[in-house]
């Protein structure tokens, strides 16, 4: 897990040279609320296994499909993670489907806070 620092340094740095990609778990619903600048909605459904839109996914994180059908991972993109808080579960349930479908677990971190603790410290936040 990393904290608001890590958050704001990943955001200024990987994602803002587009070496990284800031992900927001939560529904479309309840990311129209609030969400960080920079990241991008990327519901735990559709990192299922059997949706059809799970390889357009993991291509577009760098994961390009490889000769023998699966993902080659050898340029995916390091990922922050996040949901609604710390008791919610929709960032580790994401994490958990995005390395069981491959992705490498050293490139993905978790930003346990969430929208709770990154609006509660007045920290910026752009709303739909």
């Amino acid at each position: 897990t990393i904290g608001e620092i890590e958050v704001v340094s990943f955001v200024t740095d990987a994602v803002a040279r587009g070496t990284g990609v800031l992900i927001d778990a939560r529904s479309p619903i309840d990311r129209a609320a609030g969400h960080i600048a920079t990241s991008v909605n990327v519901p735990l459904a559709l990192a299922t296994p059997g949706n059809p839109y799970l390889t357009r996914i993991l291509e577009a994180l760098g994961a390009p499909l490889a000769a023998d059908g699966g993902h080659d991972f050898g340029a995916a993109l390091p990922l922050v993670v996040y949901d609604a808080g710390p008791a919610t579960q929709d960032a580790p349930a994401l994490i958990r489907a995005l390395v069981d479908a491959g992705y490498p677990a050293d490139r993905i971190r978790y930003y346990r806070g969430g929208m709770l603790v990154w609006a509660s410290l007045g920290l910026s936040f752009e709303e739909e």
